[in-house]
């Protein structure tokens, strides 16, 4: 029979602060969501699979676990190209600056979180901007 072996926490985790700091993450991207309108296919109105909802966010969130771009402004240009090719409306001020603090965020948050909670975190983030997203859709939000 293999032993077992139990490890122990070499860092403490504040669990309190990267809630809050996803909250905030969630909120921005959300907001940045709210300004994204994907383009018509066909003579559907909208589109309700989790990849039309989740837009360029679901792009970032994969460019972001995977290490693919590192760099802040890397991602939002990575993000606002693929807005600009899928979206029905150009990138607004105001969905811009959620964008860029979203952006920072997302990178703040996976400096603090440590590597064993980073997918979970992930994750929740993916599913938490997509239900906020799918709830203003549902909600009769409209086109800012």
């Amino acid at each position: 029979m293999r032993p077992i072996y139990w490890t122990k926490e070499a860092e403490e985790v504040d669990r309190e602060k990267i809630s809050e700091m996803e909250k905030k993450t969630i909120e921005h991207l959300s907001d940045y969501l709210k300004t994204f309108y994907p383009k018509k296919s066909g003579e559907a109105e909208y589109s309700y699979t989790k990849t039309s909802i989740m837009g360029p966010i679901g792009k970032l969130l994969s460019a972001v676990s995977s290490g693919k771009i590192e760099n802040p402004d890397a991602l939002i240009g990575y993000i606002v190209n693929i807005h600009n090719a899928t979206a029905d409306n150009p990138l607004s001020k105001h969905g811009k600056e959620h964008l860029e603090n979203g952006v920072k965020a997302l990178l703040e948050l996976r400096a603090v979180a440590p590597k064993r909670m980073w997918m979970r975190i992930l994750r929740e983030v993916d599913y938490a901007v997509y239900k906020n997203k799918l709830e203003y859709i549902l909600g009769g939000g409209k086109n800012e």
